[in-house]
């Protein structure tokens, strides 16, 4: 599966419930307005309404198995089930309106090689992705670990990989999907691919 952001295994440690605030709560009361700012399309609205999730329903596990570019990632629990969690960690507002489009985009992302986005969440308490969870953690890391690669083979695990990188690829450079920003249908190019964004 490809995910844009590394899903290290540095955990911090088993929590039931964490109130995870962002930085820069001023901007929430902005929240709203700018998830719905120049939209005028009633589908991206219903989008939007139809993946909010409800944080009292979300249980943290375990804080910052990854980091990417834009926040960290906790491994969380969801209707009986164990989810990454994206969490924006500075609410600006052009992280907002990156954060609205990422959520419309991944959305229309629906392909066995590419995580599934589950849901969204914003609160005073967090402003985050949530995304199936990859139990295999990233191939960087199994890579460094003797223990999980040391008996992997050309002729199967690597050669599966390769062609499951590249079927989750020519999905996403064949696929017309919809561009929240321009409003046109494109492609998308992942322009971030490695070894710690590729989850097992």
């Amino acid at each position: 599966d490809l995910l844009a952001d590394e899903g290290g295994r540095n955990a911090d440690g088993d929590h039931d419930r964490q109130d995870l605030r962002n930085e820069g709560q001023g901007h929430f009361l902005n929240l709203g307005q700018c998830l719905d700012q120049g939209n005028d399309d009633a589908d991206d609205h219903a989008q939007l309404t139809a993946l909010k999730s409800d944080p009292e329903a979300i249980f943290m596990k375990k804080l910052n198995i990854g980091r990417g570019a834009t926040g960290d990632v906790h491994l969380a629990e969801w209707n009986g089930a164990r989810v990454a969690v994206k969490q924006l960690t500075t609410l600006t507002e052009e992280a907002i309106k990156d954060f609205r489009n990422e959520v419309l985009l991944m959305n229309q992302l629906r392909h066995p090689n590419i995580v599934t986005i589950l849901g969204a969440l914003w609160s005073k308490e967090i402003v985050g992705i949530m995304l199936e969870f990859a139990e295999g953690g990233s191939l960087a890391d199994a890579l460094a670990d003797s223990s999980v690669s040391e008996s992997w083979a050309w002729g199967s695990n690597f050669n599966t990989f390769a062609v499951d990188i590249a079927r989750g690829l020519l999905f996403l450079h064949k696929a017309k999907l919809y561009d929240p920003v321009e409003r046109v249908n494109k492609s998308v190019i992942h322009r971030d691919l490695k070894t710690g964004n590729v989850l097992l």
